[in-house]
């Protein structure tokens, strides 16, 4: 499963990648926006999660898929489903690197990625949880065609702080 385009490349992980991934995502700037909360990011758990992925790469039908956004050939973020409910719905996640952000390039990854799920998985629904602070990416999942479904209040915990998420969803 690789989607490629002329702006980015989709592809799933490989054991190659846990060195340049754990130098990519060790940024606060992204961990801040994520559920994760392993601060520093090291090779080590980049391996691990890299590790988690590689069996479900090989699944008919996965539970949860996790994909490289390459672009250059860096990598440049990640993006993928969990909880997958085939023929009925799942989750959406994704980070991008800061040196990305503010290009339109989420807005074009998601749209690709999404297209693709709704086929590969035949989703009906895909929804997003996004804390209240991010409004980046909540425009970028609105110009997808997602649709605020609702406020969840306290609906996260992160650093000991419990956050407001929205609730986004698309309906195919």
């Amino acid at each position: 499963m690789i989607i490629k385009t002329k702006q980015f490349t989709l592809r799933p992980f490989k054991i190659t990648d846990a060195t340049e991934l754990a130098q990519v995502f060790n940024n606060k700037r992204i961990i801040d926006y994520l559920a994760l909360e392993i601060f520093p990011y090291k090779k080590e758990h980049a391996v691990f999660y890299i590790k988690e992925q590689l069996p479900q790469y090989k699944k008919k039908q996965p539970g949860f898929i996790s994909l490289v956004i390459e672009i250059d050939g860096n990598i440049a973020g990640g993006i993928g489903l969990h909880k997958i409910d085939h023929g009925h719905q799942s989750d959406i996640g994704y980070w991008l690197a800061p040196q990305y952000w503010g290009r339109g390039l989420m807005t074009k990854i998601i749209k690709s990625f999404i297209s693709f799920s709704f086929k590969e998985y035949k989703l009906k629904r895909i929804f997003a949880k996004v804390y209240i602070f991010n409004s980046a990416s909540k425009v970028v999942l609105e110009k997808n065609g997602f649709k605020l479904e609702g406020i969840l209040k306290k609906g996260a915990k992160k650093n000991g702080r419990y956050i407001d998420e929205y609730l986004l969803a698309k309906i195919k």
